[in-house]
């Protein structure tokens, strides 16, 4: 506990310094659902019109039968692992950044182009399936993503300087001690994120699947 104190508070020192790069990801994230959106609303209406079909008959059996929670569960897991392995492997080499701005787009791109395309099915229906399936996990994930990505872009730097034989062994402890319990809290925050989407979401969306019937 006296290591994560510390910790913290350097978080939020790190917060207010580096407010330019938090624009940067948060800019990147918006970007990925700007570029998710106008890919979703480009879609002809014939195909929009089979996807609603299928989203029909899933509300269908889903109001009867629910849903394998621990299956929806397991896949989110696997998604946020892949998500977790890229973000964490970007963080070894400045030159490797552009592989964790990449996946900060690339989960902007995802969820504006499923918030688009259940809108263009549902329309003000959709506002509800986003609000319930799509919302609560995402307001995790965006902050925790862009604070480690921050993170990870300073860990790059300092591995940098070590190299360069700049920094105190003390230092280089304490760099390699604090990249790994921020990397500790970021997978238990996608734990969460991954229980909310397997357990969470589903159990509030089940009541109201008859709406889009």
């Amino acid at each position: 506990m006296k290591k994560i104190y510390p910790l913290f508070f350097e978080m939020k020192t790190t917060f207010v310094r580096e407010k330019k790069r938090y624009l940067l990801l948060f800019l990147l994230f918006g970007t990925g659902i700007l570029l998710g959106s106008i890919g979703a609303a480009r879609i002809e209406s014939n195909s929009v019109a089979e996807m609603k079909s299928y989203f029909d008959r899933f509300f269908s059996a889903y109001t009867l039968q629910g849903t394998a929670k621990s299956e929806a569960f397991r896949i989110a897991l696997i998604n946020y692992a892949q998500l977790l392995f890229w973000v964490w492997l970007s963080g070894w080499s400045f030159w490797l950044m552009p592989i964790g701005f990449f996946q900060v787009i690339l989960k902007g791109f995802r969820t504006g182009y499923t918030i688009t395309y259940f809108l263009k099915c549902y329309h003000l229906k959709g506002i509800l399936v986003t609000t319930l399936a799509i919302l609560p996990q995402n307001l995790i994930l965006l902050p925790a993503l862009c604070f480690y990505a921050v993170f990870l872009i300073q860990f790059a730097i300092d591995r940098r300087n070590l190299k360069k034989n700049i920094l105190s062994p003390s230092i280089k402890k304490q760099i390699y001690g604090n990249h790994a319990i921020m990397t500790l809290i970021f997978v238990l925050l996608l734990l969460l994120c991954a229980f909310i989407e397997g357990f969470v979401a589903p159990t509030l969306i089940q009541p109201f699947c008859r709406i889009f019937l």
